[in-house]
């Protein structure tokens, strides 16, 4: 494999402590969730499940990203289950969810989330792609996975992962982490999503509408969920916010062109443009 990404050293992804042995004995009484978060990586996943928990009807999982769909099915529904709150406390208006920004993009992911959750709701929430791709470059490098150059990471990234086996774990961890311009080819994921869940059953919100107006997005994605819009104060604190760093207009030029055709069918799929 040519640029293979460095594999993680401490995958904790999957591992859970000792505490939840207790949860996977009482799996059998636990709720299923109502809702995911699916996308996209480093578009505002952490910050918009963070708001969405703040509802007092809305009861939370273990953590937010459970990776089931993605890397964990082989566990079996009962460990997955094992994540969630007991029926007996949700009751007939509450509900449970989770957040995973793989599952839009991951391999297989979203028929198996349709298997298993086929009438769940689904909330994506999509970034400029540009701002994506770079700032998903630079979490690479903070994680210790990437290194090549920005510029050259992007330029070989057809080729990287073209060679890429996605049913090798070294493959997989490739194709899902240096996919910086692939994740953001929004239609094509769209349009996967969509030929397996039906349409009303997907929001599409914007990172800039998150960030400039929280409220009002979170409201949009109560009333979506069949909740009324919450009356206890909510704070709207942004989550895992990467640094920034200075790009230089080559590389912008490079991202702006490649992203326009992608970005013109996105908005001819959705029949809006997304805010940026």
């Amino acid at each position: 494999m040519k640029y293979p990404m460095k594999p993680r050293t401490d995958d904790k992804r999957l591992k859970r402590s000792k505490r939840f042995l207790a949860h996977r004995l009482t799996a059998p009484l636990r709720a299923l969730p109502d809702f995911l978060v699916v996308g996209e990586m480093k578009s505002g996943t952490s910050s918009l499940f963070y708001y969405l928990q703040r509802h007092p009807d809305i009861l939370s999982p273990w953590r937010k990203e459970l990776h089931f769909f993605n890397l964990g099915h082989s566990k079996g529904l009962g460990w997955y289950r094992a994540h969630f709150p007991l029926r007996r406390n949700l009751g007939a208006n509450k509900l449970t969810g989770e957040g995973c920004p793989e599952y839009l993009y991951a391999p297989g992911a979203a028929a198996r989330m349709h298997k298993v959750l086929p009438n769940a709701r689904l909330i994506v929430i999509l970034r400029d792609p540009v701002q994506r791709a770079i700032s998903h470059y630079h979490h690479e490098v903070r994680m210790g996975r990437e290194y090549l150059p920005l510029f050259d990471a992007l330029k070989v990234e057809e080729e990287r992962l073209a060679e890429t086996d996605i049913n090798d774990p070294f493959g997989l961890e490739t194709y899902l982490h240096a996919s910086y311009k692939r994740r953001g080819c929004y239609a094509d994921h769209l349009s996967n999503l969509f030929s397996i869940y039906d349409k009303e059953q997907v929001l599409i919100l914007g990172n800039n509408e998150l960030l400039s107006d929280p409220k009002a997005v979170i409201d949009r994605a109560y009333e979506f969920l069949g909740l009324q819009p919450a009356t206890d104060e909510i704070d709207y604190p942004r989550k895992n916010v990467g640094d920034r760093e200075a790009v230089a207009p080559e590389v912008l030029s490079y991202l702006e062109s490649h992203f326009k055709p992608h970005n013109d069918r996105l908005f001819q799929l959705l029949g809006r443009q997304v805010d940026w």
